[in-house]
């Protein structure tokens, strides 16, 4: 697979970086853009976009499928591995982070995951920035990865936690932080207002799409000062 330039650790146990993880195969969904296309003047009423589904073929995912069934850490691993391997995906580190105000109003931005342990998920962020700010009036976080061709994704409820000074003093994480660092001959420069969040889990949810539209989903929660996690099924 092209475009990969990641550090492969044998287990959770170590650190697995998703930095520098490329792929170069990007196709449209054709009926998608139809639909956008179909109206082309500021006037229309609606775009009807109902009909433009995909019908979804998996294997039923069950309980006794679990890489563990008390270590959520383990089936993200097995499912992430998976992604990284698919080459029809054009950025398997894509993460949806949602982080609301301290009055409650919702936001939602892409991203990039950098990092995970069984400790939590690591993302890199300016601290000025709004997401910065709302992290720090209100920690809990939700993280989505969606993977359209393995028909799964994986949502992340948690707290987020400012990672310690200096953490980003790596050669890998300075040269993956972006905008917030600069490299000045051979001094890297790191502004004190960016650096990166470690999101820990408090809920993890496993989604298989289903052709009957019946998903599979698999929930792990753990509630707050309780090391144990909880399997459940829920609802389609």
């Amino acid at each position: 697979w092209t475009g990969v330039n990641c550090a492969t650790a044998c287990t959770l146990n170590s650190v697995w970086w998703v930095t520098g993880i490329y792929s170069h195969n990007s196709e449209y969904c054709k009926q998608a853009r139809a639909a956008v296309m179909a109206s082309q003047s500021l006037g229309f009423d609606e775009v009807d976009v109902s009909g433009i589904r995909t019908a979804y073929s998996q294997t039923l995912f069950t309980e006794d499928q679990l890489v563990s069934r008390t270590n959520p850490f383990q089936q993200f691993h097995a499912w992430f591995q998976a992604a990284l391997q698919c080459e029809a995906l054009l950025e398997p580190t894509a993460v949806c982070i949602s982080t609301s105000t301290k009055d409650g109003r919702p936001s939602s931005r892409m991203a990039h995951l950098k990092s995970y342990t069984e400790k939590g998920l690591t993302v890199f962020a300016d601290y000025e920035s709004e997401k910065g700010e709302a992290v720090e009036n209100n920690p809990h976080t939700a993280l989505l990865f969606f993977w359209p061709p393995l028909h799964k994704q994986v949502r992340i409820e948690g707290k987020a936690h400012k990672l310690a000074e200096g953490s980003l003093h790596s050669d890998q994480q300075m040269s993956q932080a972006g905008d917030g660092v600069c490299w000045q001959s051979s001094t890297v420069v790191v502004p004190p207002h960016w650096g990166g969040y470690l999101v820990v889990p408090s809920a993890f949810e496993f989604w298989q799409g289903q052709s009957t539209r019946l998903h599979d989903r698999i929930a792990f929660f753990k509630e707050e000062g309780v090391d144990i996690w909880t399997v459940k099924r829920l609802a389609p």
